[in-house]
């Protein structure tokens, strides 16, 4: 990403994992590619956060405890049609789905509950950063807020 960029317009990442170890790896990697991470450790405070700040994406993991990233992400679209009606003008927000799991059928479940894209854990760098480069042209927050 480019660092000028990054600099004067950060892109504003949620990561919702129930793993401790995944957030802090999803968190250093964010950081290196410039964006502003912000950390949720089930759906339920994912939804929280959401009412606290604008993001431009959520990387959402499958398995979260309290409320799984699949519900969660559907009541995110559900506020989002509710938003719509109100002629609210922000685009969706980007969803990627997240899954260590290696159910072939994943990245189906993942767009059938309205995620926009998936990725496989463990992250890596180059997986998300093509991620992030793919997406950022379609960010819904105000970049910098």
């Amino acid at each position: 990403m480019d660092p000028i960029l990054a600099e004067t317009s950060p892109y504003r990442v949620l990561v919702c994992d129930g793993d401790v170890v995944d957030l802090m790896a999803a968190h250093r990697i964010l950081h290196l590619i410039g964006c502003k991470p912000d950390l949720a450790g089930n759906g339920l405070a994912a939804l929280q956060a959401l009412d606290q700040h604008a993001y431009d994406l959520i990387l959402m993991d499958v398995d979260t405890p309290e409320l799984d990233g699949l519900e969660a992400t559907r009541r995110i679209r559900e506020r989002e049609r509710r938003l719509f009606q109100r002629a609210d003008p922000r685009p969706p927000l980007i969803i990627v789905g997240m899954s260590a799991g290696g159910a072939r059928d994943i990245r189906v479940r993942c767009l059938t509950a309205g995620m926009d894209d998936y990725i496989p854990k463990p992250l890596n760098l180059a997986g998300v950063g093509l991620i992030i480069m793919h997406w950022r042209g379609f960010a819904s927050a105000p970049q910098g807020a």
